[in-house]
This record gives structure tokens, sequence and C-alpha cells, in this order.
């Protein structure tokens, strides 16, 4: 029973119910601004991690005490982190800087269970979108590979393991460089890489067990719009 849901279950409907749950949760919204205050406080305190992985977010375990919704960053932030990533290598936004503001937009369009499950990959297109990106979506991992060479950066959403839905799922920030694609917050401290392919970089996650769920490819169209635009 535990493979039935990757195996069987068709990756639209995981995401659609993802993101159904996600939108009954923008109507429990107490707690951001708060979250926003004691997160903007804790964000001081992994600024020397940004600084010591060039400005990226690679370990996901040292963000513990940044709130979210019922949880926190360290359990259930990766959807954020990889936003985070994506933007900085697009933009060169200061991490330590934005993150709690991210975490506040996602709370109020995102959050699912109450950030028990992380954030719907759909509200992640959403935001992408709204901020003037060129956002492309796709649950077929034979199109993977041709979204990598098209867009800039990606965002890639996977099964930890692809016959246990127990292990959950997560998501990570895919660059692109002359050497290859460099995969981040990957789950081992540090960044993945350099890979010859999307599908090559799906293939090394969590040892070998991820299976795919949606891959989002994001472009520059437009300068980015700060928060509060």
């Amino acid at each position: 029973m535990q493979g039935f849901i990757p195996r069987f279950v068709p990756r639209s409907l995981v995401l659609w119910v993802y993101d159904v749950l996600s939108r009954v949760d923008r109507f429990k919204t107490g707690g951001r601004r708060q979250h926003l205050r004691q997160n903007a406080k804790a964000a001081v305190g992994v600024r020397p991690h940004f600084l010591k992985e060039n400005g990226y977010a690679e370990d996901q375990r040292l963000f513990r005490s940044l709130r979210y919704g019922r949880t926190d960053m360290a359990y259930a932030g990766c959807e954020i982190l990889a936003v985070l990533n994506a933007l900085h290598f697009l933009e060169g936004v200061d991490g330590a800087r934005f993150l709690p503001a991210l975490i506040a937009h996602f709370e109020g369009d995102g959050k699912v269970l109450d950030g028990l499950w992380g954030t719907s990959p759909r509200a992640m297109a959403r935001f992408f979108r709204k901020r003037g990106f060129e956002v492309s979506e796709t649950t077929c991992p034979a199109d993977f590979d041709e979204a990598g060479r098209r867009s800039e950066v990606l965002i890639l959403t996977f099964y930890n393991d692809a016959a246990d839905i127990m292990a959950a799922v997560h998501t990570v920030c895919l660059t692109k460089t002359e050497e290859g694609f460099w995969v981040h917050n990957a789950g081992n401290g540090k960044a993945m890489g350099p890979y010859g392919s999307v599908t090559a970089a799906l293939r090394q996650q969590n040892g070998g067990r991820a299976g795919a769920l949606m891959l989002l490819g994001i472009s520059r169209r437009s300068k980015w719009k700060a928060f509060g635009d």
C-alpha cells in the first residue's frame, strides 16, 4: 500500500490535492505577523550559512529556528528554500534578508495542512508568475530535459522514495552553469553536481530511490517585483 500513490496515482491528481489543501489553509492566517517578527530575528542566525554557501541555502537542518505554520523550516521548508535559491540565482537576493517575508507569503498562499505537508508546488508557480517570470510546469519525466534546456533555473519536486509514500516528498532548486546542473538543498548539506541533465540529477537523489512529481522551469521576463509591490 505504501507504494500505491507514487506508482499508480496520477501526478496531476496528487498536485491537485496539494493545491486544494493549500487553498483551504488560506483561511488559517493566524500567527503570520508573529512569525514574521520571530523569523526576522531568527534569520540573523542563519546568515553565516548563506555566506559560506555563496548565497544559497544548502542545509535545511540549520533552519529549525524559523517557524512555518505549525512547524518549522527544518521540517517543512524545502519548497520555500528552493524558491529562495532560485531567486538568488536569478536576481541575487539576500537569503537571510528575504527569507522571513518569503515564509510569510507562503503561509498565506501555499502551506499545506498548516505546513505539516510543506508547500503546494503550484503555489510556487503562482509566486513566480505573479512577479513577472515565465514559468513552465511539467509532470512528465520525459519532458524534464527539454525544460532544463529551455529554462534559466528549475525547481524539482519528487517522492523521496518512488516505492514508499511514507518517505514523503522533497523539493530542490537546480541551477545551470557551463559545467552542468547543480542541485541545491539536496539533503546532504552541500550542492550536488554537476550533472549533464535534469534526468541525471533526479536519478541521484536520495540514493537513487527518488520518483518524479513535478518540474518547474523559470526564466526572467521582467524585473522581479519586491515584496509589497
